[in-house]
């Protein structure tokens, strides 16, 4: 008995859209599996995107499902294990396994389906009851109707092939009889009435029977007067007319056993049509199962590789900054912040004095005091940013250590505890970091609100040039103090920011709009601001230390800033 079903099949840009890459055709199919898995499951709600492992809240041994959802720099991946109880009962089980990765061109994907039987103990039992019966899952002929599939080299499909007289010696040579067919061809005829003009329909449902082997095998009907075709090309005893149906396995030659094709005679097919369509299914699907491993599974192999190395990079660089941040960074800020209060109650000391008009004395008893702890709060100072050079040092080893840190809201700490200099006064200090230009910015600059998606966007953002965007952000006060006087600037914002060396554009395309508005609207305090207009530094698609992008837009009196990123999505990323 049939306990396991298994699908390899390769997807690839049809031949209408050659244009279409391996990572949207993968976008689509996941799509298309998710749709078929909501209406199955209701754990398939809380899995619409992302990846993560969900079970049954009432009763966790019933229903289990697992999707992995991921990409690297050069493969994706998506999966999904699901795996729940028969609805008689908990004894029986059923698994589904559903892989799909990206390749060169196109999208390998594998589909496995196991019945699982359990005892009462629930250890595995060695055979399943008669009523069950496994079949092709529906997500296979979805899959095979909605995209370009191939098995190998060739096409396949969830259709009949309709074969009459004129058609039946192309057919029979092209598909039945070529030596590079890859998978099987079950060929139904139809009943012959008592005259040979009188016809009768076939004994299977042959559409049915077409969509439970899409991918596993073609279905051929062959009109009765073709049916003389194929036996006059295959000889004798590879016949098949008058309502029986026939499986003709790959690399058929005329000296083959006859056994080695399935022959299910007119009479065996019309007493049990059902037990009839079981068995070729079964057959069929035993043949695929006992292949040689598919190619294309060394690509799915590859990118779940690929994704637990991912994974484990990630879960690793977390563990090592939460350390650092927890022995090193966490109490320096602390320490440095208790300084600063004992600072100002200093001063806060000494202005009380003159206000009171303190003999000259004692002003100045006070003052060599104050001097003397000034000195010694500058000494700690100094030696507290010592220790933060060498925990930099320290940081920076750890970060080589580590592929793609992201370290920049450390180094946003580090920098902001060295703005005072060694006398205690604050100093004109250029930007590190984003974060740096979000806060300079809104210091200095009137005609520019930074909105808070943007200020959130700059903390995660490690640009390499934040120095550029502050004076991108100087120039834009200056036009704002234009704008909001009610001025003309004799040219439009896009040609005024450009001979200030500003790149500017102030329209995104009705495509980008449509596809991905949402990614440019901001919400803030209940109010939806939309942001075509946009900053550009640095070009093309590299990355976020090279390229950002400004989304912004002229309110009232001021310029508001919604998003500082270093991609949205658009028809070419």
């Amino acid at each position: 008995m049939l306990t396991s079903y298994s699908l390899n099949l390769s997807i690839k840009p049809a031949d209408d859209d050659e244009s279409l890459g391996a990572a949207d055709l993968l976008h689509s199919t996941r799509d298309v599996v998710r749709t078929w898995l909501e209406e199955r499951t209701d754990l398939a709600t809380h899995a619409s995107e992302g990846s993560g492992e969900w079970l049954d809240p009432v009763d966790e041994q019933r229903e289990r499902l697992t999707i992995i959802d991921e990409s690297t720099s050069d493969i994706a991946l998506f999966s999904l294990d699901w795996e729940h109880a028969d609805r008689g009962g908990d004894q029986l089980r059923w698994r589904t396994q559903l892989k799909a990765a990206t390749s060169t061109d196109g999208v390998e994907l594998a589909i496995q389906l196991d019945v699982l039987g359990l005892d009462l103990d629930g250890e595995p039992i060695g055979s399943l009851p008669d009523h069950v019966r496994i079949d092709s899952p529906r997500i296979a002929a979805t899959l095979v109707e909605r995209f370009n599939c191939h098995f190998g080299t060739q096409l396949i499909t969830n259709r009949v092939h309709h074969v009459d007289a004129a058609d039946s010696e192309r057919f029979t040579w092209q598909t039945i009889m070529n030596p590079e067919r890859q998978l099987p061809v079950v060929v139904v005829s139809r009943h012959h009435g008592r005259h040979r003009q009188d016809v009768g329909g076939p004994a299977l449902d042959c559409d049915r029977l077409a969509r439970r082997l899409a991918g596993l095998a073609d279905v051929a009907l062959y009109e009765p007067d073709a049916t003389w075709a194929l036996g006059r090309m295959l000889g004798r005893r590879f016949p098949c007319f008058g309502g029986a149906v026939r499986v003709y396995l790959p690399e058929w030659s005329p000296d083959d056993d006859t056994w080695r094709h399935l022959l299910l005679k007119p009479d065996v097919v019309g007493n049990d049509e059902s037990a009839a369509g079981q068995e070729i299914f079964e057959y069929c699907a035993k043949f695929a199962s006992e292949l040689p491993r598919y190619p294309g599974l060394e690509v799915i192999d590859n990118a779940e590789a690929s994704a637990r190395e991912a994974r484990e990079r990630a879960r690793f660089r977390d563990v090592v900054e939460e350390q650092v941040m927890n022995e090193y960074v966490e109490p320096l800020l602390q320490r440095l912040s208790d300084l600063e209060q004992e600072r100002s109650t200093l001063s806060n000391e000494i202005n009380n004095l003159k206000k009171k008009g303190q003999a000259t004395q004692d002003t100045q008893r006070w003052n060599q005091e104050l001097e003397a702890e000034n000195e010694q709060l500058n000494q700690t100072v100094r030696d507290l940013n010592d220790k933060v050079t060498r925990l930099q040092r320290a940081n920076e080893n750890l970060r080589a250590q580590l592929p793609d840190p992201r370290e920049s809201t450390r180094r946003n700490v580090f920098q902001s505890a060295t703005t005072l200099d060694d006398d205690g006064v604050d100093r004109e200090e250029a930007p590190a970091t984003m974060a740096d230009v979000v806060r300079l910015a809104s210091e200095r600059f009137s005609r520019v609100e930074i909105m808070g998606p943007a200020a959130r966007d700059a903390l995660g953002s490690d640009f390499k040039r934040p120095a550029e965007v502050l004076g991108a952000f100087e120039t834009l006060n200056d036009l704002g103090e234009l704008l909001a006087a009610g001025g003309s600037i004799g040219t439009t914002i896009e040609n005024w920011l450009e001979e200030r060396g500003v790149r500017y554009s102030a329209l995104e395309s009705d495509t980008t709009m449509g596809k991905w508005g949402d990614e440019r609207r901001v919400s803030e305090e209940g109010t939806v601001w939309e942001m075509q207009a946009h900053l550009k530094f640095g070009g093309g698609t590299g990355s976020g230390q090279n390229v950002l992008r400004v989304y912004l837009m002229w309110h009232e009196t001021r310029w508001r800033i919604g998003r500082i990123v270093s991609h949205l999505t658009n028809t070419k990323t």
